[in-house]
């Protein structure tokens, strides 16, 4: 359909439209159908796609399949070498599996602390044709040492920066820059719910042969951002800086406080051009 019509179709039309050129699209909405009232944390067994996979967190899933398989959040174009990924916060495999999907000769090493998420990750790489994966059931950290970790059997679980908290656990990070001593990485994909403030300045003197790097930026409430601590290092390292806000308040001065508590999420994108 020509693209003048596109600004005469309502939502119901572009819906429709979708469903029939685009699988990914109707592979979600079907997902959506079937699992969008289950409750959090009940685990399901689906298969989307051509895969199979241990679902811990049916909500979590559904936010994170469409963003990447429909959105395509993490799509880089292909050159001819196998490109190397690093997969900071693997948590049940998604983005594994998408680099596979596009590029079945990446090389790429994978890390999840929670220890239930990643008995999961491991089961949806390995049973999906993942197999030369490498998967560490690690956190990534400045340097390597044991942190408390609160996992939440979802996409939020995190580094726990003091004090104690019911439920939390004893984690083995690994130094961030370290993992670079096997060989540099051409993408990063860094998802590690606010220890990104602490990682990324860490792997500055790292990044010089990063080509592509996606970061999700976590703001927690009532703290600063500290955005130029993180966006410094990506400039720094000759990568082309672009920000999509994917959370924030649609009236800043006037809406009230959330309950949330990111109070901002931000996908953050390191280009070489």
């Amino acid at each position: 359909m020509g693209g003048f019509l596109r600004p005469l179709l309502g939502p119901p039309a572009r819906h429709l439209l979708r469903l029939a050129r685009d699988r990914h699209y109707r592979a979600w909405r079907n997902l959506e159908l079937r699992m969008g009232r289950v409750p959090r944390h009940t685990p399901r067994s689906v298969r989307t796609l051509g895969l199979d996979l241990t679902v811990p967190d049916a909500p979590s899933f559904l936010d994170a399949f469409r963003e990447i398989f429909v959105d395509r959040s993490l799509a880089f174009p292909s050159w001819a070498q196998p490109p190397r990924i690093l997969d900071l916060g693997a948590n049940l495999g998604l983005s594994v599996l998408y680099f596979l999907r596009e590029h079945p000769d990446a090389r790429i090493t994978a890390l999840e602390p929670d220890p239930d998420l990643f008995d999961v990750l491991e089961r949806n790489v390995r049973s999906n044709g993942g197999k030369a994966v490498s998967l560490r059931r690690q956190a990534v950290w400045s340097d390597s040492r044991t942190l408390r970790f609160l996992p939440d059997g979802a996409d939020g679980g995190r580094i726990l920066a003091g004090g104690a908290s019911p439920g939390a656990i004893e984690v083995e990070a690994v130094d961030a820059a370290a993992l670079f001593d096997e060989g540099p990485y051409d993408v990063i994909k860094m998802d590690i719910e606010g220890a990104e403030r602490v990682v990324l300045p860490a792997l500055k003197d790292r990044l010089g042969s990063v080509r592509y790097l996606f970061m999700e930026v976590h703001a927690e409430r009532g703290e600063r951002a500290a955005l130029a601590s993180l966006i410094a290092p990506i400039e720094a390292a000759g990568l082309e800086v672009q920000i999509q806000t994917v959370r924030c308040p649609a009236h800043p001065f006037l809406d009230p406080p959330s309950s949330d508590p990111f109070s901002l999420i931000l996908h953050v994108y390191g280009v070489r051009r």
